[in-house]
């Protein structure tokens, strides 16, 4: 039998954090474009954390979010996958970096029935679940379309799960074998409201 995870995952958060000592930490679960309203206030840093982008359908919501959530002067800073990364095969045994899995954006997403997240092994009541790709184009393009100024951009060639069956662990994170040709496998951007 599956369950909802929500409440479980708000009180696994508040619990963590106050063994991190940081008690006064909230957690909300709302739709995207609700959050500035719920929350009721601005910020200085708003991040957006890894794995989240692909759940998300429509990036200009996301960023006009972000934007209505950001203090005039403050910073957005977002670390995730990168779309040359999700493009990658995962199923192989060969150790090959072949793209088999849309890089640009389709507007439509890739349809799972795993029964399960990454974040749990929990088997979820409701088993399909969908992923939305968005290239670095579609990305950048909705933080600028919302008002933010870029300030700095990053591709990385570390990652910090093994995203692809051939990663080898490093005391950085997971990076590609040293014979392996390289691609990004995360991006980083500063924005900043004006």
């Amino acid at each position: 039998m599956g369950t909802d995870l929500s409440g479980e995952a708000i009180a696994a958060a508040t619990a963590l954090a106050e063994r991190a000592g940081t008690p006064n930490a909230s957690f909300l679960q709302c739709a995207n474009e609700d959050v500035p309203e719920a929350l009721g206030r601005q910020f200085d840093v708003v991040f957006t954390s890894v794995g989240v982008l692909a759940w998300l359908a429509d990036l200009d919501s996301w960023a006009a979010s972000v934007h209505r959530l950001l203090r005039p002067g403050g910073v957005f800073l977002v670390y995730d996958g990168h779309p040359m990364m999700s493009a990658m095969q995962y199923e192989r045994d060969d150790d090959l970096l072949v793209a088999g899995e849309p890089y640009f954006a389709t507007g439509e997403p890739k349809r799972f029935d795993d029964g399960v997240t990454y974040a749990s092994d929990t088997l979820l009541e409701n088993n399909v679940t969908y992923q939305w790709p968005h290239d670095l184009a579609e990305i950048l393009t909705a933080i600028l379309n919302a008002g933010l100024r870029i300030e700095a951009f990053g591709e990385h060639q570390t990652i910090p799960w093994k995203a692809l069956p051939g990663l080898v662990a490093t005391d950085r994170g997971w990076v590609l074998p040293d014979a392996s040709p390289k691609i990004p496998l995360m991006f980083s951007v500063v924005a900043r409201r004006p």
